[in-house]
């Protein structure tokens, strides 16, 4: 038997009298109908890698993301050195067996790939690992806006007109301000804004 590409898992060997035979013609004499230690296990299958990243959000303006690499099996061999990291630098690499993380760090706006080839490390069975690759956009841009105006004051209140708001990068998600009145100050300050449609 040829174990193939895909094959995984055990093949058992099966041999009964008279189907095994020396150069001289004497035959194989068992008293099981199996042979002892005759289980091996088959394994042609690749092993795979799934890259996440902490802090999940995308794009992000972090100067620093911790990438997770999760192996679909133990591997071996596997380094810092085989991590490709483009617009980025490498710091703490840490991991055995199926899991292993790498700190990169930034200091601009770009989109940042890291990247492993194909062949670097392998499984138990000598199989190498498959390629694979994340990309994060990285946004150190301040939106801008090109003119404000004040519209619409009466004594219950004002409406703003903000105008020319854009971003290169990561695109504007809301525009918020903060109001003082003399009477009040920030009356409506809040830690955490919230969108209304």
């Amino acid at each position: 038997y040829t174990i193939s590409n895909g094959d995984n898992g055990k093949l058992t060997l099966v041999s009964y009298v008279g189907t095994i035979y020396d150069q001289v013609g004497n035959s194989l004499s068992v008293t099981n109908k199996t042979l002892s230690g005759n289980t091996i296990v088959a394994d042609t299958i690749k092993p795979t890698c799934v890259i996440t990243l902490n802090p999940t959000q995308d794009p992000t303006n972090v100067s620093k993301i911790t990438y997770t690499f999760t192996f679909s099996e133990d591997v071996t061999g596997f380094t810092k050195e085989d991590i490709i990291v483009e617009k980025g630098e490498k710091g703490e690499f840490l991991g055995s067996g199926k899991i292993y993380t790498l700190e990169v760090t930034n200091n601009e706006s770009c989109v940042q790939k890291v990247s492993i080839k194909a062949g670097v490390c392998e499984d138990i069975a000598l199989n190498t690992n498959e390629q694979v690759e994340k990309s994060v956009v990285i946004d150190k841009t301040a939106p801008i806006s090109t003119s404000i105006e004040v519209k619409n004051v009466t004594e219950s209140g004002y409406d703003v007109y903000v105008h020319g708001v854009a971003d290169n990068v990561a695109g504007v998600d809301r525009v918020q301000f903060l109001t003082w009145t003399e009477k009040n100050g920030n009356d409506d300050a809040e830690e955490n804004f919230e969108t209304s449609e």
